[in-house]
């Protein structure tokens, strides 16, 4: 399949060919794209999120994301937005949108965590680069909405003479279908998993929803067996958040600072980025 992307700056980046399906969503599915001639400013692989418009439920998320997401392209820890064309049939009449995002090599952060987790030092590293996304959203005016580690892709990060490894791979946030602005009286809908307790009294959600879930994925990425994956269970853990007693005094105190049953005692993002437990250790 070939179309035309055209940018958002209505510059045409050239024609573009369909890849390997890299995983099916709810609402899209998404797919490896390759450029058929490189143009300057763009990658010679793309990730292109499709959606058809004979699915208005599926078709929504997908432009509200698209607004999303070039309201967040100042922020490195975001995934980038290309820019997004239709594909018409041959009444030209459009059959789906495409979404052009940047491709994440390293997949997602659910896939580097597997059942045993990641060491302290990289849980650190990462969690600084999600804190600082969210910020630049919450501080923007936006929930994000389904904070988890399938929503966290890996993108390689290029420095002169690195190859890819373990370590060198940046965290950045994906899937804006569902962000919305915070003072809006609405409820949104997550992912039950990282949901936070005003999700299940059906309270308003604000920026407090986006830190109960990423404590969440902090304390999967410590401990990735201990989050309930049942409903049952996910309602008594939301009512009772266990933080292991064998992490660091600074990982517990950072947890608790997130999974706050009260969500106006919770820290903001730029506070944790000051938390102790964020810290280098001095040489």
């Amino acid at each position: 399949m070939s179309c035309l992307l055209k940018r958002q700056a209505s510059c045409e980046c050239g024609e573009w060919v369909r890849g390997d399906l890299i995983c099916k969503g709810a609402w899209a599915s998404v797919f490896k794209a390759y450029p058929v001639k490189l143009v300057e400013g763009f990658p010679d692989i793309m990730a292109v999120k499709v959606a058809e418009v004979s699915e208005p439920k599926k078709l929504t998320p997908l432009i509200n994301e698209g607004q999303m997401l070039s309201e967040f392209q100042d922020c490195p820890f975001v995934i980038k937005y290309y820019g997004h064309e239709w594909t018409s049939n041959s009444d030209k009449k459009p059959v789906c949108l495409n979404l052009l995002l940047e491709y994440a090599a390293g997949g997602t952060l659910g896939d580097r965590i597997g059942k045993a987790g990641l060491v302290e030092s990289q849980v650190k590293d990462f969690t600084v680069s999600i804190l600082k996304g969210l910020q630049f959203i919450h501080e923007k005016g936006y929930v994000h909405g389904d904070i988890k580690p399938d929503n966290i892709l890996l993108v390689p990060q290029v420095t002169s003479g690195s190859s890819h490894s373990e370590d060198n791979f940046v965290p950045k946030i994906a899937d804006f279908g569902g962000t919305k602005r915070y003072w809006k009286e609405d409820i949104l809908v997550g992912t039950p998993r990282y949901s936070p307790p005003e999700t299940f009294f059906r309270q308003i959600q604000g920026t407090q929803a986006d830190i109960w879930a990423l404590g969440c994925v902090v304390l999967e990425m410590l401990a990735p067996m201990l989050l309930p994956s049942e409903m049952k269970d996910i309602v008594r853990w939301v009512s009772n958040p266990i933080i292991p007693e064998t992490l660091s005094d600074e990982a517990k105190d950072f947890l608790a600072k997130c999974l706050d049953k009260n969500a106006s005692n919770r820290f903001t993002a730029r506070m944790l980025l000051t938390h102790s437990f964020l810290r280098k250790p001095s040489n």
